[in-house]
């Protein structure tokens, strides 16, 4: 049997342990990425200016109920 060195040994599993590790953020990253870039293009084109409309019909809503309170709490 050839005497193998330990530190080669040692460096073949963690080069393994690394590469999967690596191998697993990139993966992870790219996904990341990839949503980041589409959510920010729907922000950019869709999302705000709905988001807008929404936030003036509530205001809307809120004006006209408390406008009603109003009108109801008059004695």
């Amino acid at each position: 049997l050839p005497i193998l060195n330990d530190g080669v040994r040692n460096f073949d599993t963690l080069y393994f342990v690394i590469s999967i590790i690596f191998n697993l953020i990139t993966i992870i990253l790219a996904f990341f990425i990839l949503s980041y870039s589409i959510f920010k293009l729907l922000w950019k084109y869709v999302i705000r200016y709905i988001l807008a409309a929404v936030i003036a019909i509530v205001s809307f809503i809120v004006d006209i109920v408390a406008f009603i309170v109003s009108l109801l709490s008059r004695t």
